[in-house]
């Protein structure tokens, strides 16, 4: 499809270019949320569950020959349980910690892979609306990153609660979209996904 080229010489209209942001949105807020759940579930979680059963075991081994009724034995698997919910849920919490590192490295990738990408539309759209100018180049360009690395991170800032309604961090996407209003209205556009094929 026309509108993906990387060829920064071929023209882009504003019908072309609101697909490709759409589509990089899409992109990026996925990739983001198959590296939270890697990094801040799957992960974390595996390694939790195992550190759960052991406490729960080391329980049931040091208490388990004192229960010789049934009330003792149902007060120790209560106990054991109690214990091994306690380590996963502590568990869990450091590797959370241990992972986030990985997860954020992850969701600069994916912000700089998807804005790279709508860098090149936006510089397309761009040349088709006819904008040369310094100002409209800088805030096109900083709009398409900010908006993209925003996605990147969106799933991290979340499970983190810096996305509640009022957060400063909408700002983010607010400002990129903005800064991209001159690119998408601009200029007649004449790129060809204006039309119908």
């Amino acid at each position: 499809m026309a509108t993906f080229s990387l060829d920064t010489r071929k023209p882009l209209g504003r019908l072309g270019l609101v697909v490709q942001i759409a589509f990089l949105a899409v992109v990026g807020l996925g990739l983001g949320s198959v590296s939270h759940y890697l990094m801040a579930e799957k992960l974390p979680a595996g390694h939790a569950q195992h550190d759960g059963e052991k406490a729960a075991q080391a329980v049931i081994a040091a208490e388990g020959a004192a229960a010789t009724t049934d009330a003792a034995k149902a007060a120790l698997q209560a106990k054991a349980e109690e214990a091994g919910k306690k380590a996963f849920e502590e568990s869990r919490a450091h590797g959370r910690q241990t992972w986030l590192p990985f997860e954020a490295f992850l969701s600069i990738i994916w912000g700089l892979l998807t804005a790279g990408y709508l860098s090149v539309a936006v510089q397309r759209r761009l040349n088709d609306a006819g904008q040369h100018g310094a100002l409209a180049l800088v805030a096109g360009h900083v709009g398409g990153w900010a908006l993209m690395v925003f996605c990147g991170f969106a799933f991290l800032l979340e499970s983190s609660g810096r996305l509640a309604s009022g957060s400063s961090w909408w700002i983010v996407p607010i400002v990129g979209g903005v800064l991209l209003l001159p690119a998408l209205l601009g200029g007649s556009g004449h790129g060809e996904d204006d039309h119908a094929h």
